[in-house]
């Protein structure tokens, strides 16, 4: 049983645990308010070789609502950002628990969905940077 936040962060960056072992950490992170570092985690986490592992990464980042906007919106605007990222962060915002989130990234949303998303969610993410 996970007994701490730091515990949870460990077991979820070691990629030669089991999946369900990585998965039970990130629900942990979801279900204890998981603050920057570990929104920052689950961001990284979105680029994972496992899919499981990949959408539950988004999942946890859709609960933790507007806090994790810009760190994903952060992640989107790097250039070379993974089509694994990009689809992590549209599963994150489409499925966001806070609907001024999915309001906010409206544009974003929509980049991410259309054709060539990667230079449209880039810009679609700095855009949005600027007004956060």
């Amino acid at each position: 049983m996970i007994q701490s936040m730091e515990e949870a962060v460990q077991l979820l960056e070691d990629t030669h645990r089991a999946a369900e072992d990585r998965e039970r950490a990130i629900h942990y992170i979801a279900a204890n308010e998981a603050g920057p570092a570990e929104i920052a985690v689950l961001v990284t986490t979105l680029d994972d070789h496992d899919t499981g592992i990949r959408f539950a990464a988004g999942s946890a980042l859709a609960r933790c609502g507007k806090m994790a906007l810009k760190p994903m919106a952060e992640a989107v605007a790097l250039p070379g950002a993974s089509v694994m990222t990009r689809q992590g962060v549209h599963h994150a915002l489409k499925d966001n628990v806070n609907g001024e989130v999915q309001r906010t990234a409206a544009d974003l949303i929509k980049a991410l969905e259309g054709p060539g998303s990667d230079v449209a969610a880039m810009q679609a993410a700095i855009s949005l940077l600027g007004k956060l």
